[in-house]
């Protein structure tokens, strides 16, 4: 697959720069035909076999056996529907990582790291909007001791109140760090702008007032008690690996069933112009954001991210900064996230006169409905290169289904979407981005000096749109 891929990409350079005229790029075929040598342990860019397991209290399980994996990866999702997923619990899943990673209850100090280091295992914890997820890495051997400390820290982890509270002045310490970057005020006024008011984000206000110790224990036990569960097991597993996760993990609830997690399509609440005051930057950043609308397939919708912005080659980095010199930098991608999809696009203009550089990427975004099919070949290419490098990885695969779940979905949901991206044609596409680049849908948020920022407001947007609040970033409730 991966030589495959690589002559794809020769073969674009190749029509790019004949003189006698762009050659037409090679058809790239069926899914079938989309092989990886045997020696890394795929056939084709497709999921290996992926079998789906209950476990005694409900919750779900996907197993993939890799006979020749050196490790074993564990994933577990463990979330809430996000209509019970109040302000208490918010503040407290924030903290649940820290709290976890210090280990079981009567626990040797060190934390879970220093507790699985002896073991060559290695864990990590991330905080999600409405739970927790948890990534093991284990030799096989060393599974069932691996699994007693994670599910010791899991069920009953060590909530000192001097650690607890060093928790909450670092979680409060970073978040208002956040709050007056310009990384956290582009955030925050695209959730007001870009969300409904239902949504978790939006609904989010943090505050300085964290849990105390038995409030966030009653907080834990409702995550536990009430949230459900998906876990990946990938790496040379098989029934007994099965039930040593069963023994330990078992009594966690089924996943969550809730529509509002599949990335929502549809009418977009632009046009708007948010503008961001930053007095005396140096670059103006500009964050411009598309719906995807119904009708348009994600694959599609990822093609045309990838065209636009998805690396050093693609469209808006090539043209706006590398042949035109505007911008510092231009990116895109398709943004899937719980109850929520876009297009995003960002790039830095020169701080003194960003009007060229706004201009140039409005221009850009006007002519994507023509796709030269070098330039899509190229994107294709590329991102079933990627896909082929994020299966041989078992952590990246462990990672990829993890968010599947997190999205309401499953592994043939992956599978579909590599067939897609393989198979969609030209057209297609095309017509894609005409549909998701409608200027009067685009919401526009941008930060930069007052004094050169007033004249991009002014600029033709293809349609009017509404300037919002002079600065919606400074609220108190910046996105953490």
């Amino acid at each position: 697959m991966i030589a495959l891929v690589l002559s794809l990409l020769l073969s674009v350079s190749a029509a790019q720069t004949d003189q006698a005229g762009p050659a037409p790029p090679p058809p790239v075929g069926p899914p079938a035909a989309l092989a990886l040598p045997p020696a890394m342990g795929l056939q084709r860019v497709a999921l290996p076999e992926v079998t789906e397991h209950s476990l005694p209290g409900g919750a779900r399980l996907w197993m993939e056996p890799r006979p020749s994996a050196p490790l074993i990866a564990l994933e577990l999702v463990l979330t809430l529907p996000p209509a019970q997923v109040d302000h208490e619990l918010q503040q407290a899943l924030r903290l649940l990582p820290v709290m976890v990673d210090h280990g079981a209850r009567g626990a040797p100090p060190g934390g879970l790291d220093a507790q699985l280091e002896p073991l060559g295992a290695s864990v990590v914890l991330a905080k999600v909007d409405t739970g927790l997820r948890l990534r093991l890495l284990t030799p096989p051997e060393r599974l069932e001791a691996s699994l007693d400390l994670i599910a010791g820290a899991l069920v009953a982890p060590e909530v000192a109140r001097r650690d607890l509270r060093r928790a909450q002045q670092s979680a409060w310490r970073a978040h208002r760090s956040l709050l007056g970057s310009a990384t956290g005020r582009l955030r925050r006024s695209e959730i007001e702008a870009l969300y409904p008011p239902e949504h978790l984000l939006a609904r989010w206000r943090p505050t300085q007032a964290w849990p105390g110790r038995s409030a966030f224990l009653l907080q834990h036990a409702r995550l536990l008690g009430q949230g459900g569960a998906t876990l990946v097991l990938l790496g040379p597993v098989g029934p007994v690996e099965l039930e040593l996760v069963a023994q330990r993990l078992g009594s966690l609830g089924p996943p969550v069933a809730d529509p509002s997690l599949e990335p929502a399509r549809g009418p977009s609440p632009g046009p708007a112009v948010i503008p961001l005051a930053e007095p005396g930057a140096q670059q103006a950043r500009v964050v411009v954001a598309f719906p995807v609308p119904v009708g348009v397939s994600w694959a599609e919708a990822q093609l045309v991210a990838d065209v636009l912005g998805g690396g050093a080659t693609a469209r808006l980095d090539r043209r706006l900064r590398e042949e035109l010199g505007l911008v510092y930098e231009a990116t895109a991608r398709l943004v899937r996230e719980p109850g929520h999809a876009r297009l995003r696009i960002e790039t830095r203009l020169s701080g003194s006169d960003p009007a060229p550089g706004f201009t140039a990427l409005q221009a850009e975004l006007a002519g994507m409905d023509a796709i030269d099919p070098a330039e899509l070949q190229r994107a294709r290419a590329t991102r079933l290169f990627a896909a082929a490098r994020e299966l041989d990885s078992l952590e990246r695969s462990a990672a990829r289904m993890g968010q599947l779940a997190l999205l309401g979905l499953d592994p043939a949901a992956w599978q579909r979407e590599l067939d897609d991206l393989a198979s969609v044609d030209h057209d297609a596409v095309e017509r894609a981005a005409a549909a998701m680049l409608e200027p009067c849908a685009a919401t526009w948020v941008i930060l930069g000096d007052p004094e050169v920022m007033d004249a991009l407001l002014h600029m033709p947007t293809g349609c009017t749109p509404a300037v919002e609040s002079e600065d919606r970033g400074t609220s108190s409730s910046s996105q953490e």
